[in-house]
């Protein structure tokens, strides 16, 4: 049949109209929610992610936008980190990456935000992405910066 990766769809279960009382009128509400199902056609799996962009949005709070794509064709919920590293090589911060969902040939930009009381010092550092996405292999991606 030539299956493979991840298939989504969506099951809505609606109810019956029902008339409500509003601000002295009466209403028809309709419940209505849906349920999520999704199918892996297992052995075919291929977990690929990947970060195209780093960048430093803001110094205070020391902030960056990540942008990082699901390649492969299963859904991906990745974690991560990001080291900043000062210019003598030493981590000086790590700011914890949340996890998220993310459907195969997606992308997400994330924005993440040191939320750390002290400041850094000025100085020029480096900002280490890794993104663990559930495969043996890491993404990552680097950005030099300045702090004044």
């Amino acid at each position: 049949m030539g299956a493979e990766g991840v298939y989504w769809g969506m099951i809505f279960v609606e109810g019956s109209p029902r008339p409500q009382e509003q601000a002295g009128a009466t209403v028809l509400a309709i419940e209505r929610f849906g349920v999520k199902v999704y199918e892996t056609v297992l052995g075919t799996e291929d977990l690929v992610g990947r970060i195209t962009q780093v960048r430093k949005t803001t110094d205070d709070p020391l902030t960056f936008e990540i942008r990082f794509e699901n390649t492969g064709n299963v859904q991906l919920r990745p974690t991560g980190r990001i080291d900043i590293i000062d210019q003598s090589g030493e981590i000086v911060r790590n700011i914890r990456i949340e996890e998220f969902p993310l459907l195969p040939g997606k992308a997400r930009i994330l924005s993440v935000s040191d939320t750390t009381e002290l400041s850094l010092t000025a100085g020029i550092y480096r900002a280490l992405v890794t993104i663990d996405y559930g495969d043996d292999d890491l993404a990552g991606g680097t950005r030099d910066f300045r702090l004044r």
